[in-house]
């Protein structure tokens, strides 16, 4: 097995490594949002009076840190969260924007609007 890797070329041991971390990237990102969804799933079923929003905040705060480590992307946050309510807005020029943004709010209470089609979407519609 090292002999042929030693035989491969640069460009291709290069694209052969890219294969290596996309797959890494897209299993952690499979596997991590079938866990996590689930448990914040749960957690959202509890009345509002009783539920743990804490524990909620914290776990989608632990799984966004998850999905932009399993990038390889090195992530520089300059400046720190607003604690007085504030508005972020994102242009969704990636499927990043969303777990950047978490990150940045941490485990701190915060609310996502959008528009009101996304609620005709099924499942989507009832988050």
């Amino acid at each position: 097995m090292l002999t042929y890797i030693q035989s491969l070329n640069t460009v291709t041991l290069v694209m052969l490594l890219k294969l290596i971390k996309t797959t890494i990237t897209y299993a952690c990102w499979t596997i991590t949002s079938l866990v996590f969804s689930i448990l914040c799933l749960l957690i959202s079923l509890f009345p509002e009076k009783i539920r743990p929003n804490k524990l909620y905040f914290s776990i989608t705060y632990i799984w966004n840190v998850i999905l932009i480590k399993s990038t390889f992307i090195p992530l520089k946050i300059s400046g720190t969260y607003q604690k007085e309510p504030s508005i972020y807005v994102i242009n969704h020029r990636s499927a990043l924007d969303i777990p950047i943004v978490e990150i940045v709010i941490g485990p701190n209470k915060h609310i996502w609007i959008s528009k009101k089609e996304y609620g005709k979407i099924p499942i989507l519609g009832v988050l």
